[in-house]
């Protein structure tokens, strides 16, 4: 016998649904009684006479395939033999563990019980001698008489639910089986797990729909079929061999078109794309499950499949021979050779492990190897026994699952109708304690080692397998599709029995993406234990869900129940069928059916900008863009340099010259495929080629025909997409560009009106989240972002990018950095370091760029630093310009600085930049901005292993939607800011509404913040940014020393001074807005502080700084208080934007209670003690929870009485006091009447407690606003221990007051005071600014002793901090704690929001604060905190259409329009008469200086005439003197001639005198 060889075939019907499944076994089916399926159903049916149309002629199969050649090898004759060759597993429905609802479930009246006769069930051996004619033999006793061989071991394969069509042709008896695949459109995929080359394909097409929609989905599967169900080598076309395909019109009765326009759609699609279609098409039949034709309609489809089946199953020279042609179809023959009947008994053995087999075995044998790890009770080692009934000698691998013990009749029934449900090891255990000698259970195996099926293999008897026969059986099912085998490295070592294991492994990841936004009906038990398994890598399931992109850790939790190499193996298969497909980042794989479907504004088509239009008539899949993201790279048409971004309709691609976008242009009808290529402005047609090529490439990755498709030169016009999508324009239409045209008929449907919710959706798109792009943004803005990324084509990141944000402040930009490697021989650490090397010479290049343009005098900018890594001392380093180019920093490289990173980015940049925000806005006046880049990085390796597209990321790329909520929560709690809160919730909601996420409720969102982003406040926030850049630059140069840098920031103070005045005089006009008085207050105080250093060229560098300090500080305060307020005015929003809280809420106070520890030390000796504080709400705001302000009314808080709720808020008191890890020493209570305080105290007096209270006297106690403080008199001495000692009491509620009270150590001298208040909640009432002033007046009283501040604000900390810092009592070391949670909600919107505050008054050193976490102030309490963090993005359910939702949207559009040019009037009234007045002022000062003028001209000529007679006088004088000077001199010579006169006469007397003695 082993010298023959029998053909073993398997023909499956691919996507057939369960009622015409019902219908074609024969049974009746009634209109609605339809139901649908999860997972993978596997049908079949017999025949053993002709082919027609009775009901009673399909049969079920009782009897193996091994069994059937043996029975028909005795009759003497050769049989040819089809099996459908899948696991049993999916013949059978799935267990609760594994499986979806079982009410999905086949049932069993599904599955017929009798035999050929209708009598009773025939067994095994039954059937073998029926079919043999008398030789009631098993396969195993036939093997033992024909291969003279000793009885050995076999497994034979039970066929359970399969049923079997004998043909009429005495030598063929095929097997035929029917596959049902699940209905769910986000199930589809999975289909494709059992797309092979073998079989029969039968793709339905539901004609109850128009025709588009209808074509749309045939289209799809046509192509899958001819893409992926091929031959083996997976080559498919026209010559090669693959499986035919019949196309079945399903609800013909409710038909909305014509067969035969279909059967046109089909043919021209076969003519223009897919010619290889042509000949695999082998029949078009419609049907109606409830027509009265039904029969007839089946027996034309059993017919069709019968010539099929019989043409697959015949050779190719016996069909020419019979047909009499030579153009053979690529089905002929498919599965015409045969094959030794060992394989086929391997093949049974190898498929009854999969599909369970019972066997009697030893139970002390069974005790001895049963391993009970984990949930399923497994084997250690092998298990021999009896098959059970066949009697044969049977051997479970080791691994084998042990499933249950069959008991009573099930034994004897051979033949098993369905998989039981999984036994536990307990209940398996104490059913083998109670059996001594033998005992039956089923086993099953889902994986096999190859080692382990070589093994098993190599006990066949009578003919063991071994060698090249093991991998042909292996290789031969792996094409059947009955197991999953790769012969290649790292893979053949691992064998998957279990098809059906993959399927589910798939739709785990599915479930996970779909089940909260379908409602999946799957079992409680299968979606318990995925959400256990992944509950590890919440970050990576919340960016899967939102991204369609799974981590290798997501995969490896998900499918944690696999060992590594079946997850490998697992991986692989799914790669290799399309249902995964690898992402161009290391260890990330995109899920095409998880992808999520975007609306992403796309940039403007500029001069440098090629645009192409691809006709792509409908045809897209889910699979489709990640694929074609995936050819591109490994194809080399894109090199990297970011990493990819691709959803089901868009494509993002980034390469050194040209930034690629490829979208569907209408995403609704999928028509039109938009590919846009930017490049820089020099290389306008290097861009226009990357289009055309692209548009080519896409085609080619189709394995389709070139697409039509539009010229790049001629695409921005809508003429030339005329005749290609058959538009009816109008004259005016002819005119438009493309892009205009597709965004306002973005269903292509001109006589629309915007009426369908494509256009709605588009136009609340438009109206919410139109975007800017770099055109929109000033040149000195443009050029800045040049010179400091990385990256080409960079733009702004954050909600910067949003026209609806008026105000923004500080310039973001974000970039992923990816850098080429070479050296393949290079080992992962060397090419890292290499990778870093490139990068800090990119940054060294980009630092010399902004030197360069700081230079040119083209833009005013400065280097502020860039941080990464860390010095010795483990603080961030600061890198100047000079140490970036230089590349080193005290000792450390500058590539070691970015392995070292800073938080989760590689390097952070910040420059300041003088520039206009955007381009074409009047009125603005440059000044200095803050610009921040934010670099990630990874590298690309030519040549490595994984592919030279692959990105090796060394830092990971930003979660964005993660990253967000942190920031919401952070913003809501622990740093309260609520312009940067609203700015997040508006990011996240741009985020989930431009992906399709719950689009009405993030438009109702984005409707109710974008009010906000034009208010004055948040243009007072941009004016605080500009304080806070002048503060940084001013910082920065203590560092730098630069002088400019200086002397322009000071200058940069008059920009600044300006916009403050301009806006003091809008708040002014503002009469009718209640925030505007205090933005007054704040502007005049800003501007009190601003004006004593005009001009500001001259003021002191230091005492500028702190002055703005005070001043941004001063904004952010008045802007903290306008949104927060802003957030819970209930007439700012006409319905809640975030899901109401009610019944979920089981608080007995709608405010959470907070605390915190206090560390301290004195003498030498430390001492912790716990603070907590916690408004427990009065009865007289009860009225605001009954009339459901908060959307508490349905919840306990609103249901209890007075009584209980009295009582439970003692228990939660006790609780905190208690607890057991973090015991509280001091507790202060807010809100607090009489009634309750005295039941408190009854509870906590006798455990060491005090309990001070403070109640202002009223004659109904419940009204009573009080407070309370609770210490712990063995860790303190109370000062004052009657009453809490009253300071102040409010104006505006005197009800409440400002109370503290002194406490001091025990086991010290250290004493600490403890202030607790309540504040009056009005908007804009003065308690805030009464609290500061008087805690500013206690300075010295809180510096002398720690002072501890704890209570409900009723504002956040931001609104309250600034105020202690004001000139006047400046209080520098208030230290607020980070309260980790929000505590309350806003009334308004039921947003969460943090006023319960505890704050250090003085800043002691020695005294140290530390929040506690929610579980530590109260057990219990961080379920509460998450369902209030969660209402950040639990949002309202809107309940109007999209359409109504756009109208409304549309109006409220135009009023704030309307308003916004009034505003503009306004202010442009205002501003002429503001010009008018400075014209007459300016007037006046002319005239003024006129005047001045002509008394300084007038005076000017006095001055001058004086001047002349001062001159003439000195003239005068100095001829005068010299006249004297003359006369003098004449004086003095004529006093020299007098002397010499007198000397002369002396002479001569003396002579005469001398002579007259001579004479004498």
């Amino acid at each position: 016998m082993f010298g023959r060889r029998h053909r073993v075939r398997v023909l499956k019907y691919g996507l057939i649904l369960v009622a015409h499944c019902r219908r074609l076994k024969g049974e009746d089916v009634k209109e609605g009684e339809e139901f649908s399926t999860y997972g993978i159903e596997v049908w079949a049916c017999e025949r053993s006479e002709g082919l027609d149309a009775r009901d009673d002629a399909w049969k079920q199969c009782k009897g193996n395939l091994l069994d059937d050649c043996v029975a028909r090898s005795f009759q003497g004759r050769r049989t040819d033999i089809s099996n459908e060759g899948t696991t049993g597993d999916e013949a059978r429905s799935r267990s609760k563990e594994e499986a979806p609802d079982p009410r999905h479930e086949i049932s069993q009246s599904g599955k017929p019980e009798e035999g050929p006769q209708g009598g009773k069930k025939e067994d095994l051996k039954e059937h073998v001698n029926r079919v043999s004619g008398g030789e009631a033999r098993t396969a195993s006793e036939g093997l033992q008489n024909e291969g003279q061989e000793d009885r050995g071991p076999i497994l034979a394969r039970q066929m359970g639910v399969e049923l079997v069509l004998n043909a009429s042709d005495a030598n063929i008896a095929p097997r035929l089986q029917c596959f049902d695949f699940p209905g769910q459109r986000e199930y589809a995929l999975i289909n494709m797990m059992y797309f092979h080359g073998r079989g029969i394909y039968l793709v339905f097409c539901d004609m109850s729909v128009e025709l588009e929609e209808a074509w749309k989905d045939l289209k799809l599967w046509l192509w899958a079929v001819n893409r992926y169900a091929n031959a083996v080598n997976g080559l498919g076309g026209q010559n090669a061999k693959s499986p035919p395909i019949i196309v079945i019109g399903t609800k013909f009765l409710k038909r909305k078109f014509d067969q035969k326009d279909l059967r046109k759609r089909v043919d021209d699609f076969i003519t223009r794309q897919m010619p290889g279609l042509r000949q695999r098409l082998q029949g078009f039949i419609c049907l109606d499950n409830f027509s009265r034709d039904i029969k007839q309609q089946m027996h034309d489809l059993r017919s069709q499949l019968h010539e099929l089946t019989m043409q697959v199953l015949t050779t190719e020279e016996s069909w020419k021979e019979k047909s009499g042609r030579s153009d053979v179809p690529p089905h002929i023959g498919l599965q015409a050779e045969a094959y030794p009947l060992a394989w086929i008994q391997a093949h049974e053995l190898l498929s009854d492990l999969d599909g369970g087999v019972t066997m009697k075995v030893s139970p002390k044998q069974l005790r001895e190897i049963l391993e009970v790890k984990g949930d399923i009770p497994k084997l250690q080692e092998e298990l021999a026994g009896t098959h059970v009934p066949m009697g044969h000698h049977v051997i479970a691998p080791a691994g084998s699952a042990v499933r249950r013990v069959v008991e009573g009749r099930e034994e004897g029934t051979g033949l098993q109708q369905e998989r039981s449900e999984q036994w536990s090891i307990e209940k398996l255990r104490n059913h083998l304690s109670q059996h001594e000698e033998s005992v039956s259970i089923e086993v099953s195996c889902d994986f096999l080692t190859l080692d382990q099926v070589k093994a098993l293999l190599a006990k066949m008897r009578p003919k063991p397998l071994s060698g090249d026969d093991v991998t042909g059986v292996l290789q031969l099912m792996h094409d059947l599709g009955v197991v999953f085998w790769l012969d290649e490295d790292d893979l053949r070592e691992t064998v998957a029995l279990n098809v059906r294991k993959l399927s589910l492994a798939l739709s785990a990841l599915i479930g996970l993406r779909y089940w909260d936004e379908c409602k999946f009906e799957h079992s409680e038990a299968f979606l318990s234990k995925l959400q256990g398994s992944t509950q590890g890598v919440s970050d990576d399931v919340l960016r899967f869900q939102t991204s369609g992109i799974a981590s290798t850790r997501l995969l490896e939790c998900a499918w944690e129940g696999f060992t590594e190499l079946q997850q490998k193996l697992m991986l692989e298969v799914m790669l290799r069928k399309g249902l995964l497909v690898r992402r161009a980042v290391l260890g990330e794989y995109a899920v095409p059916s998880c992808l999520p479907l975007t609306f992403l504004a796309e940039p403007p088509c500029g001069a440098s900008s090629a645009v192409v239009y691809v006709n792509l008539e409908g045809f897209v899949s889910a699979v489709l863009f990640p694929k074609i993201v995936e050819y591109l790279c490994e194809k080399k048409y894109v090199q990297l340099t970011s990493p990819p971004q691709a959803f089901r309709n868009y494509i993002e691609l980034r390469s050194d010259d040209v930034f690629i976008i490829m979208s569907l242009a209408s995403v609704a009808k999928q028509r039109l495929l938009r590919i846009q290529a930017i490049a820089e402005d020099s290389k306008a047609e290097e861009a226009s080629q990357t289009a055309k090529s692209l548009a080519d490439a896409f085609s080619e990755a189709l394995g389709l025909k070139a697409l039509p498709c539009t010229n790049p030169s001629d695409s921005h016009k809508i003429v030339h997409l005329q005749e290609m999508l058959g538009l009816n324009l109008s004259e005016h239409e002819h005119e438009l560009p493309a892009h205009v045209l597709l965004q306002h008929n973005p269903c292509l449907n001109l006589k629309c009106f915007r009426s369908c919710d494509d256009c709605a959706r588009s136009e609340m798109l438009s109206l919410l989240l139109n975007e800017r792009f770099l055109p929109n943004l000033g040149l000195e803005l443009r050029q800045i972002i040049s010179s400091s990324s990385l990256q080409k084509f960079s733009r702004p990141f954050g909600s910067f990018r949003f026209d609806n944000v008026w105000f923004p402040g500080d310039v973001d930009i974000e970039e992923y950095v990816v850098v080429k490697v070479e050296g393949p021989t290079l080992d992962a650490e060397e090419r890292k370091v290499e990778a870093l090397k490139k990068l800090s010479e990119e940054i060294q290049r980009m630092c010399k760029n902004i030197q360069g343009l700081s230079d040119s005098e083209l833009v005013q900018c400065y280097w502020s630093g860039l941080k990464a890594g860390v010095d010795i001392s483990g603080r961030t380093l600061t890198w100047t310009a000079d140490e970036v180019v230089k590349g080193t920093k005290d000792g450390v490289p500058l590539h070691e600085a970015l392995r070292q990173g800073h938080r989760s980015w590689t390097a952070k940049v910040d420059l300041f930049a003088k520039v206009n925000l955007f381009a074409d806005v009047e009125g603005q006046v440059p000044h200095f901005r803050e610009v921040t880049n934010v670099i990630r990085f990874g590298y690309r390796q030519e040549g490595s292993q994984e592919g030279s597209h692959i990105i090796h990321p060394v830092t990971q790329e930003k979660d964005f939607l993660k990253a967000v909520q942190d920031n919401i929560r952070d913003y809501s709690s622990a740093h309260p800011k609520a312009m940067k809160y609203v700015k997040r919730l508006w990011e996240r909601s741009a985020f989930m509404a431009q992906r399709g996420f719950h689009c009405k409720e993030h438009f109702q969102m984005l409707e109710a913040l974008k009010p906000i982003f034009r208010h004055w406040a948040a243009q007072l926030a941009q004016i605080s940014a500009h304080a806070e850049t002048l503060l940084n630059m001013l910082e920065s140069t203590r560092v730098s020393k630069n002088v400019q840098q200086q002397r322009d920031a000071i200058e940069d103070l008059n920009v600044l001074g300006s916009d403050v005045e301009v806006l003091y005089e809008k708040c002014q006009s503002l009469t009718d807005d209640p925030a505007a008085e205090e933005g007054v207050k704040c502007l005049q105080e800003v501007l009190d502080l601003l004006d004593p250093f005009q001009p500001y060229a001259d003021a002191d560098v230091e005492k500028v700084m702190d002055v703005l300090k005070q001043v941004e500080e001063l904004m952010s305060c008045c802007v903290e208080l306008v949104i927060i307020n802003w957030l819970g005015d209930r007439s700012k929003f006409t319905s809640p934007v975030s899901k109401a809280l009610q019944d979920g809420w089981v608080f007995p106070s709608d405010h959470l209670p907070i605390g915190c520890s206090i560390m301290t030390e004195v003498g030498g000796s430390k001492a912790t003690f716990n603070v907590a504080s916690w408004n427990v709400l009065n009865q007289r705001y009860m009225k605001d929870v009954l009339n459901d302000a908060q959307g508490l009314k349905c919840s306990s808080l609103a249901t209890q009485s007075v009584g209980d709720r009295k009582k439970v808020i003692c228990t939660k008191v006790v609780e905190m006091l208690e607890h057991s890890d973090f015991h509280k020493h001091i507790l202060c209570l807010q809100g607090c009447w009489p009634a309750l305080l005295d039941l408190l105290d009854k509870h906590i007096s006798s455990k060491g407690f005090l309990l001070l209270r403070w109640c202002k006297e009223s004659p109904n106690q419940e009204a009573v606003v009080g407070r309370a403080m609770i210490v712990d008199t063995k860790m303190f001495d109370v000062q004052m221990p009657k009453d809490l000692q009253t300071h102040h009491v409010f104006k505006s509620d005197q009800g409440k007051a400002v109370t503290e009270v002194l406490l001091s150590l025990k086991n010290g001298n250290r004493k600490f005071r403890i202030v607790t208040t309540h504040l009056p909640g009005k908007p804009f009432g003065t308690a805030r600014r009464e609290f500061c002033d008087f805690i500013q007046k206690r300075k010295e009283d809180h510096e002398a002793i720690p002072t501890i501040l704890a209570g409900d604000l009723n504002f956040p900390e931001e609104a309250i901090r600034p105020l202690l810092n004001k000139r006047d009592g400046k209080m520098e070391n208030v230290k607020f704690v980070p309260i980790p949670y929000p505590t309350n909600i806003c009334q308004g919107s039921l947003l969460p929001k943090r006023i319960d505050c505890i704050a250090l008054l003085s800043g002691h050193e020695m005294v140290k604060v530390k929040p506690l976490s929610a579980e530590n102030v109260l057990p219990g309490l961080a379920d509460m905190v998450k369902l209030l963090e969660s209402r950040s993005w639990e949002l309202a359910e809107v309940k109007m259409d999209m359409r109504e939702q756009a109208y409304q949207a549309r109006i409220k559009h135009q009023l704030a329009e309307q308003r916004r040019m009034d505003e503009e009037k306004k202010m442009r009234r205002a501003a002429l008469a503001r010009v008018k007045r400075m014209e007459e002022e300016e007037k006046k000062r002319r005239t003024e200086f006129a005047r001045e003028q002509n008394e300084m001209e007038a005076t000017k000529e006095e001055l001058e005439a004086t001047k002349k007679a001062l001159e003439e006088e000195k003239r005068l004088k100095q001829a005068r003197e010299k006249k004297t000077e003359a006369i003098e001199e004449e004086l003095e010579l004529t006093h020299k001639q007098l002397e010499e006169t007198k000397k002369e006469l002396e002479e001569r007397s003396l002579k005469q005198a001398r002579s007259r003695n001579t004479r004498d």
